[in-house]
């Protein structure tokens, strides 16, 4: 009986593939007493033949899976569903279990290299204990044997510092253990890999037509293997398998058949985390108690560029509890969705040049916390308007925003309902005028000093007292909750006031009234083309 204990490496890659090892060897027959504890794996070889028979079948199914049947007009071609990796033309880069087929022109043919052969590697991998020689410069292991360093198996080496410190052949790093090897080539064949890419023509590329490839791989951090497999647990509830393109997103409602994917790292991770949420949700229906340092983590995301070569970018972001707690609300008292209920509802990510900025940008404002930057994303500019159309979709697109807005600022500023209500009713009041000055919201916005905003603020009351819109063919000023040309009012309805008796908060309470009149100027603007349109049809 040979004990084996596999540890590990603590590099983000290389424990990925490492889990991935464990749960192929738990439908792998040969081996006894297999556990995995904290950061380490455990099992007792009782029949290595039996083992190598059951590994081969079980990293064959993983070969298998990774492959797509896709018609090319008569032709039927493989594809492997994380091609975007990695070029065309360099598709043997894979190798090992994986090099199923390679590319001859533009037809794909059978490998025939011996998959027995192969499995004979990992085996080896798997129960190596060599002597001392050269460390690995992954793992640190001292080792003889050893295995060329790929970029597919180990896509963060290059040629420049990459996120293990490691410079890859530039600093005469060419060899990595055979275990290490093994670990970088599961991880990239692990379906529960999230990874999401697109194919787009460069610039100065649409004659020759020639395309970049795009693909973000996200990689959760975490503190031992087990949180690790717990957390990739999570992922079958909404991975999507059977789409090249990655295997993130969600499916519209009102079109069952159309699978949306993200368009860029943060949309991803708000894809990922509404996924999360909603499984969670489900999960308290069976009596779980949800804890929102269960999904607060850091995640590392490798995105890779291929156009003639390969561009590597390390980004690492973190989740905080604050914002895990947000859209647990959201999921669990509202029933909203971040993602499908309120970008996709809003903007219309069809028109890339126009609505893909403020949708990315309100992405990344909720995936990193910031409110300032929420609010940045949907202030008028221009003659853009970030609403997809008037009617029902917008309406619901808003409303969800409105409760976004109350549970992630409003609810927790030390303001009443009254006064909540009061920020409501001016935002909707001003932006009547903003429809034809958008500058208006803009100044405000850029306001650092508390006095300047309550000057600007003036300006725009001002302004809007000293115009009138037609209301059914007569000319009326336009409705001020508060009439400032009258005495003895009350103060309560008067939004400077509210402004002066909590100064000490006032930025926290600007950022909320902005965000209030951007979303009615949007809303207003668009109604006021539709009535345009309607007037130029006739």
């Amino acid at each position: 009986m040979n004990e084996i204990k596999l540890i590990s490496t603590n590099d983000i890659w290389l424990d990925y593939g490492l889990e991935h090892l464990y749960r192929i060897l738990q439908d792998c027959e040969g081996i006894s007493k297999l556990e995995l504890n904290g950061n380490s794996i455990l099992f007792d070889i009782t029949d290595k033949e039996k083992l190598r028979k059951s590994l081969l079948n079980q990293l064959l199914k993983v070969r298998d899976s990774l492959y797509l049947t896709k018609l090319d007009g008569q032709q039927t071609t493989q594809i492997i569903h994380q091609i975007l990796l990695w070029d065309w033309q360099n598709y043997r880069g894979l190798g090992g279990i994986y090099a199923k087929c390679h590319k001859q022109g533009n037809k794909f043919v059978e490998d025939n290299r011996n998959t027995n052969e192969i499995c004979d590697e990992y085996m080896e991998a798997i129960s190596y204990n060599g002597p001392i020689n050269d460390p690995c410069p992954l793992c640190g292991e001292q080792i003889t044997k050893s295995k060329n360093i790929t970029q597919s198996t180990y896509p963060f080496g290059t040629k420049s510092d990459n996120f293990s410190k490691i410079k890859g052949l530039s600093g005469g790093y060419f060899s990595i253990c055979p275990r290490c090897y093994l670990y970088g080539q599961l991880a990239i064949g692990d379906l529960l890999l999230l990874n999401n890419g697109e194919q787009k023509r460069g610039r100065g590329e649409q004659k020759r037509g020639r395309k970049e490839k795009y693909c973000d791989i996200f990689l959760p951090n975490c503190k031992s293997l087990e949180e690790l497999k717990e957390i990739k647990e999570k992922f079958r509830y909404f991975i999507k398998h059977g789409d090249f393109r990655g295997n993130i997103g969600f499916s519209v409602r009102e079109e069952k058949e159309k699978f949306i994917t993200p368009f860029d790292n943060y949309s991803a991770l708000l894809q990922i985390y509404n996924h999360f949420i909603n499984y969670m949700v489900d999960r308290t229906k069976e009596g779980f108690k949800f804890e929102t340092n269960l999904l607060a983590l850091k995640w590392t995301i490798l995105s890779l560029k291929k156009a003639g070569k390969t561009i590597i970018k390390i980004y690492e972001i973190d989740i905080s509890d604050e914002i895990v707690d947000l859209m647990w609300n959201l999921q669990n008292k509202e029933g909203i969705n971040l993602y499908a209920d309120i970008v996709n509802k809003i903007f219309d990510l069809n028109n890339k040049d126009d609505m893909r900025a403020p949708a990315k940008a309100l992405s990344k404002a909720i995936i990193t916390g910031e409110f300032n930057l929420f609010v940045e994303s949907i202030i008028p500019k221009g003659n853009r308007n970030i609403l997809v159309k008037c009617g029902t979709r917008t309406e619901y697109g808003l409303d969800k925003l409105y409760i976004l807005i109350n549970y992630w600022r409003l609810n927790k500023m030390d303001i009443n309902k009254e006064e909540q209500e009061l920020l409501k009713e001016w935002g909707e009041a001003l932006a009547s005028v903003c429809v034809n000055k958008k500058t208006f919201v803009y100044r405000l916005d850029k306001k650092r000093r508390f006095e300047d905003f309550i000057e600007t603020l003036k300006d725009m009351i001002v302004y809007t007292m000293g115009k009138t819109h037609k209301v059914n063919n007569e000319e009326k000023p336009y409705y001020l909750p508060y009439d400032y040309k009258k005495e003895d009012q009350e103060v309560n309805k008067d939004i400077l006031n509210l402004f002066i008796i909590h100064k000490n908060d006032w930025k926290e309470l600007k950022n909320v009234f902005v965000a209030y009149l951007a979303l009615n100027t949007h809303i207003k603007s668009s109604y006021k083309k539709k009535e345009e349109n309607k007037n130029d049809d006739q």
